[in-house]
């Protein structure tokens, strides 16, 4: 009923519910900060290949 409320289908309330309680992985936070400074860096233009290519090389 809670997800009918919300207008959201119960496999992502229950994904994102399960998400929270996961403490948080230094070395995914770290890639997280990489791809973003990247992104910005690049202007936003680097696609599904050029990214995983420069996350390499860095």
């Amino acid at each position: 009923m809670l997800c009918r409320l919300m207008g959201v289908n119960r496999r992502g309330f229950d994904d994102d519910l399960w998400r929270q309680d996961r403490d948080p992985d230094p070395e995914h936070e770290e890639k997280l900060e990489w791809f973003n400074d990247l992104d910005e860096t690049s202007g936003n233009t680097y696609g599904s290949r050029r990214m995983p290519k420069a996350l390499r090389a860095v």
